[in-house]
């Protein structure tokens, strides 16, 4: 379950990274024990942080949704103040023409104007809605709006002790079970540590607001150790372990494969390159799409012409070095597997690949990457059925809802006892972006300097 891991890791990262409670606290203070497990108050405030984040990101798809409303205001006022310009100049030509043709289907001044009156009520409306969301120094106020029905510190605290329940779940069960990391996974897991806590700014953002390396360590090691559990349940030789012709199918259904050329728009220094550069990709990029298309070049033509060099019938493993464990039993060594969220294969394209027909090229360009891809069929090579990162893919697919929800669950039967004293000192309002918004303002300016 490298993968899986490794997606619990960067989860893990980015929570902490985008938010921390600042102030002062006694180390090791226990703010819960469940479960025979003392969790301190450092590990709660982790877990308020991650709520936190949770409920601003459905504040944010709310104002999301509120400014596309805007949008569509915007455009309808355009539209009607639009008719009123014809309308008046269509009585301008009434008025100076005798003989000018009436016939045409032009509102009058007035209806025209009520139409503009109307869709300018509806669009100051929207504007109106939005902004409530928003204080006098234009920040999103968070703390007032309300999720599910509760007040959002309400929610964000209640998630937090929900979130706190599935983390001494996890460590009860990595103890029922007698789960252990082995070797090659614990010198895995120091070495992304090491590269979260020093390689990220992880240090100075924890350390200057109260979360200890020992504290981010547990944190990451519990959470990285998930992956454990889930193996436990639901591989082969599992109580809930998924049978094989289910997780071919699931493959065969959601999981696609494509010929991919990828180009990064950066260079090697982080520095995005030139307009020319990247309109020169472009071109490439679409004559190859033109040559293939009119069977002018296979994809072997095309990756020899960009890269120099061909995989086929040579020691390369694949296409795509970031498939690190993509083995030479592959039929095609240009395949890349792409999935759905919250797979090691997922792909902001995914949708748009799942819906190509067998054969399709097409490119796709994000801010970084210009991708050039022709779908294949994942069902015409029996490697993937059997390939462990796919049927790992496909597991997590199938089961990663269900495990959050049976960790869920089981929480609620581990004892349960709360310290008032450590948990109230926390407060939702005074989790603090200040920092993080320091670090993102320096190194956007960093990029923007290159």
């Amino acid at each position: 379950m490298f993968m899986w891991k490794r997606l619990t890791c960067v989860s893990i990262v980015f929570v902490l990274f985008i938010s921390l409670l600042t102030g002062c606290h006694p180390a090791n203070e226990v703010a819960f024990n469940i479960g025979g497990y003392d969790i301190t108050s450092s590990e709660y405030m982790y877990w308020l942080i991650q709520a936190n984040q949770e409920g601003r990101a459905k504040i944010d798809q709310e104002i999301d949704l509120l400014r596309e409303k805007e949008t569509e205001k915007q455009d309808a006022l355009s539209a009607a103040e639009a008719e009123l310009s014809d309308a008046e100049n269509a009585e301008i030509s009434q008025e100076g023409e005798e003989s000018a043709d009436t016939t045409a289907e032009v509102l009058s001044v007035d209806e025209a104007q009520k139409k503009v009156d109307k869709a300018e009520k509806e669009y100051n409306a929207a504007v109106e809605l939005t902004q409530a969301y928003y204080t006098d120094d234009d920040e999103v106020n968070y703390i007032d709006r309300v999720i599910e029905k509760k007040k959002y510190s309400e929610w964000v605290k209640d998630r937090a002790v929900e979130l706190v329940k599935n983390y001494a779940a996890i460590q009860h069960f990595l103890d029922e079970f007698d789960l252990e990391l082995s070797s090659e996974d614990s010198q895995e897991l120091e070495s992304y540590i090491e590269y979260y806590w020093t390689g990220t700014a992880m240090k100075q953002l924890c350390e200057a607001n109260g979360v200890s390396f020992n504290t981010f360590k547990k944190v990451f090691t519990v959470n990285y150790s998930r992956s454990l559990v889930f193996e436990y349940y639901y591989h082969e030789g599992g109580p809930k372990a998924v049978k094989n012709d289910e997780v071919v199918k699931a493959i065969h259904e959601n999981f696609m494969t494509a010929q991919t050329l990828r180009a990064s728009l950066y260079n090697e220094q982080g520095q995005r390159l030139a307009d020319e550069e990247i309109e020169s990709i472009r071109t490439a990029f679409n004559n190859y799409k033109t040559k293939f298309d009119n069977k002018e070049m296979s994809f072997d033509d095309i990756y020899v012409n960009y890269n120099g060099s061909s995989l086929l019938n040579s020691d390369k493993s694949s296409a795509d070095d970031s498939k690190s464990d993509k083995e030479a039993s592959a039929k095609d060594p240009y395949a890349v597997v792409y999935g759905p969220d919250g797979t090691s294969s997922e792909n902001a394209n995914y949708q748009q690949l799942l819906e190509m027909k067998i054969g399709e090229s097409r490119i796709f360009e994000t801010n970084d990457t210009l991708l050039f891809a022709i779908k294949t069929d994942i069902k015409s090579d029996p490697y993937y059925e059997t390939a462990e990162t796919t049927v790992d893919d496909a597991i997590i697919f199938l089961k990663s809802d269900e495990f959050t929800e049976h960790l869920k669950e089981e929480s609620k039967t581990l004892s349960y006892k709360e310290f008032d004293f450590a948990v109230n000192r926390f407060k939702v309002k005074n989790i603090d972006y200040s920092d993080y918004d320091e670090v993102v303002a320096q190194a956007q300016s960093a990029q923007n300097s290159q």
